[in-house]
């Protein structure tokens, strides 16, 4: 399957089977969505996927957990995107937020209403105390 030629609705296909029916064929149903942008941003695909999740996340009110590039303040990004999508932001974890040193990122977040999440723990030169 070639992604960068597919809308967004078809990824909602995808995502609204495994909420409903199940994964891969089992009777599992998710009950998060998970997107991920990177270094690159949100580029083309990545808002295809971004927006699949929040169009998934107002037909089933499951929320969404983001893997992000906290360095490159990638969470700002995908926060915009849903913000667009119209979505309630605190059904919404921006990933990754304590993986650096700059805190400013997560409470530039916060101002928006999305919950941060810290999954890996900071580099040897985190100073601070949460």
């Amino acid at each position: 399957m070639m992604l960068g030629t597919k809308s967004e609705k078809t990824f909602v296909k995808l995502m609204l089977r495994e909420i409903e029916v199940g994964m891969q064929g089992t009777d599992t149903k998710a009950g998060i969505i998970k997107v991920a942008t990177d270094q690159l941003g949100v580029t083309e695909l990545n808002r295809k996927f971004l927006k699949a999740a929040a169009l998934a996340n107002k037909e089933t009110g499951i929320p969404i957990y983001t893997h992000t590039a906290v360095n490159s303040k990638v969470g700002l990004d995908q926060q915009d995107v849903f913000e667009d999508e119209g979505i309630d932001l605190s059904n919404v974890v921006i990933g990754h937020c304590g993986d650096c040193n700059d805190f400013n990122s997560p409470g530039e977040l916060g101002s928006f209403n999305p919950r941060v999440g810290t999954i890996s723990s900071p580099g040897a030169g985190f100073s601070r105390k949460m």
